[in-house]
């Protein structure tokens, strides 16, 4: 934990020295007030809060107020930390690129905060310890699932972990439709949600006329963000056909996917061959037809969206 001393006027206090105070990243040192004698006239004991109130910024007007531990209401603690999550995650779909600064982003999320002037929940860096939506990554707020240069380089296992699905859902047909960028080439292709990424990894592969013995290939989640925003991409894990991967044992049904849904197939990371995948349907087999299967030509679709 980043210790803060503030032993000063609060109007002595510079903007440095307030986004210091926000975002933990310094040690403030300044002479001001000593609350030893307050303390122990209060009969503070270890774990109890100080709770302060800004009356006056520019004249330095506060008010300070003991609360011993057994006061906390974690209640509202929990709200205004629900609150502070809600804010940061706004702040952060609004970026371009999925990156929030610290210096921008934590000032910008407490001044939209609606709820500031009510009681105080905990420090944002515990707040977005237990948000499962995004994490901090040096002097950035990144989504959680971010994977930096480095942690791709050294993730082995990267592999998208199966979600739990009922056992009927293995047996719907998820009908998608298949375009290559480089190309005008469409198909229909239709699979069992109990099929495995490399069964459709497979599958792309007869679609497409790829190479079925060499290269690597990879399934990745798009989710659009508007013109001006770079799609979000969560990646399932590489295919590889010389040896198995964690990926390859994945199923599709436990990708939790919906109508809707836009896939990016990608063969030989090289080359970069990409598709565009649209799940149009998941319904009932129908009776008469082996799956997987590919139906050679699919619907005319608009133009790709370029990125």
């Amino acid at each position: 934990m980043v210790t803060r001393k503030f032993k000063a006027n609060l109007e002595r206090l510079s903007d440095l020295d307030l986004f210091a105070a926000i975002t933990g990243n310094e040690t403030i040192e300044r002479v001001g007030i000593e609350l030893g004698e307050w303390l122990r006239a209060q009969k503070a004991r270890r774990g109890d809060s100080v709770l302060v109130t800004v009356r006056d910024w520019e004249h330095g007007q506060f008010t300070l107020e003991l609360e011993p531990r057994s006061k906390r209401r974690q209640t509202e603690i929990q709200a205004q930390n629900r609150a502070l999550a809600d804010v940061l995650w706004s702040v952060l779909q609004e970026t371009t690129d999925e990156k929030l600064m610290l210096h921008t982003g934590i000032a910008t999320a407490y001044a939209r905060l609606p709820s500031a002037r009510d009681y105080p929940g905990d420090h944002w860096h515990l707040v977005l310890e237990e948000d499962p939506r995004m994490r901090e990554e040096m002097s950035m707020i990144v989504l959680a699932d971010h994977k930096s240069w480095l942690d791709l380089a050294m993730d082995e296992d990267d592999a998208i972990e199966e979600q739990p699905f009922a056992k009927e859902q293995g047996k719907k047909v998820y009908r998608f439709s298949a375009q290559a960028k480089y190309g005008e080439r469409m198909r229909t292709i239709e699979i069992l949600g109990k099929n495995t990424l490399a069964d459709f990894d497979a599958l792309m592969r007869e679609a497409f006329d790829l190479d079925t013995f060499d290269h690597l290939s990879e399934f990745t989640r798009i989710v659009r963000r508007g013109k001006s925003k770079r799609p979000h991409k969560s990646p399932y894990g590489e295919i590889n056909p010389f040896e198995p991967t964690p990926a390859m044992k994945v199923r599709l049904a436990g990708l939790g996917l919906e109508v809707g849904a836009e896939l990016e197939y990608v063969f030989d990371f090289g080359d970069w061959l990409g598709h565009q995948l649209i799940l149009e349907s998941i319904a009932e087999a129908e009776r008469g037809f082996e799956y997987p299967r590919i139906i050679e030509e699919a619907p005319r679709r608009k133009r790709l969206e370029r990125e």
